[in-house]
């Protein structure tokens, strides 16, 4: 794979994007004119839009983007077809109350992560703890979770690092299978100066592995990344998500992805009370080793204000709306940490499969009481993923 991978923001790949625009434009300027949704104004000369039917125009096409990413075997748990339990009542109000800030500080992020992370690779720990001080640890862990049942999540992936002057690191974050031909991350998992420091990156895809230190066993595929699209707009804690391109293989269409959040019961869900699933091989405990087999844990999807309350008074690092909140709100102990960011919070929905809900992005640091973890908020970005598929020609890949 060496001298092959290409990264490249999709700020740098408009060209077809733009090119899709124009065609939407015309499509949309002859329809206006072959239909009865303009209005010539006679007095004023002008033409009124009917702005309804236009906006009925607009969803349709968003509809049929959206029905672009569904794919017929997603999110197939054998282990777990039917997890969903009923929506859990979560407090709103109060929460200033619970929490105690004892000082206002600049949340860490990039290079000091990785070279804390590096430097504990340095000295003969591959699973050295990131920046005590950070409130991010570079690499979640699973924190309270108990051992997943081998095969269960088979859109789990390890994304593996082999660096320029160091050579092969091995897990270095989680990440979602969600198309035969992509997998999402954590933008910050393989957008970072650190990295480049080092010499750069070689990633490669690991899928259907379970246990970490069982290599080339039957089922386990491992694919190197042929392009990395980081989001145009990610810094820091934001917009932090990244789409990772496999190689053509017809091994990976036999695995169930995760499900896109697309569907009309789910492109609007908030998953707020809904109990899902992180998983990950993170650590246990903290300052502990990265754990061989995967692990899971059970976190209820919480409102964005609880990590706006602690994440934007802290830290100074305000919660958006592509920001999706989840775990313990009033107490802790179990939660993501530093070894899964990029990795995935599924939800089971009523028809008994497992959609992507976010991706592990930033925490206070290994379950801290009172402080959920922030994912990526899957339904934010579905019209990106889309413009970034379609541009790369693969989604008339799926049946």
């Amino acid at each position: 794979m060496a001298g092959s991978l290409k990264f490249f923001k999709a700020v740098d790949m408009p060209t077809k994007a733009t090119a899709t625009t124009t065609t939407f434009l015309i499509v949309f300027v002859v329809m206006i004119g072959t239909c009865q949704s303009v209005a010539l104004g006679h007095r004023s000369g002008k033409f009124l839009l009917h702005w309804s039917k236009i906006k009925h125009f607009s969803s349709a096409i968003r509809q049929r983007n959206l029905k672009d990413l569904r794919i017929d075997n997603c999110g197939l748990s054998p282990s777990f077809p039917n997890y969903r339990q009923p929506r859990v009542n979560v407090p709103t109000k109060g929460l200033e109350q619970a929490h105690k800030l004892d000082h206002i500080s600049k949340a860490h992020f990039g290079d000091a992560q990785i070279l804390s992370r590096i430097k504990g690779i340095i000295q003969g720990s591959k699973s050295g703890p990131a920046d005590d001080h950070s409130i991010h640890g570079l690499l979640g862990r699973i924190i309270q979770g108990e051992r997943s049942v081998k095969g269960s999540w088979p859109w789990q992936v390890s994304i593996q690092l082999e660096l320029g002057k160091l050579g092969h690191i091995g897990h270095w974050c989680g990440g979602v299978l969600v198309h035969p031909s992509w997998v999402l991350t954590a933008a910050h998992c393989v957008s970072n100066p650190g990295i480049e420091k080092l010499g750069g990156g070689r990633w490669t895809a690991v899928l259907s592995d379970h246990n970490r230190k069982t290599l080339g066993n039957d089922e386990e595929l491992a694919f190197p990344i042929t392009n990395i699209t980081v989001h145009p707009k990610f810094k820091e804690y934001h917009h932090d998500i990244a789409m990772l391109r496999l190689p053509d293989d017809p091994r990976i269409a036999r695995l169930s992805p995760a499900c896109f959040p697309v569907t009309p019961p789910t492109h609007n869900e908030t998953f707020l009370g809904i109990r899902c699933l992180a998983t990950g091989w993170g650590q246990t405990e903290f300052g502990g080793d990265i754990q061989d087999d995967l692990h899971e844990v059970e976190l209820t999807v919480v409102a964005n204000q609880h990590c706006q309350e602690v994440y934007g008074m802290k830290y100074n690092v305000p919660i958006r709306d592509y920001h999706l909140c989840a775990g313990p709100v009033l107490s802790g102990g179990k939660g993501t940490c530093v070894g899964d960011s990029g990795g995935p919070l599924h939800c089971n929905m009523k028809d008994g499969r497992w959609y992507l809900a976010g991706l592990i992005s930033f925490g206070s640091g290994c379950a801290k009481p009172g402080y959920p973890d922030v994912f990526v908020r899957m339904t934010y970005y579905t019209d990106w993923i889309h413009r970034v598929m379609k541009s790369h020609g693969t989604l008339d890949e799926v049946p």
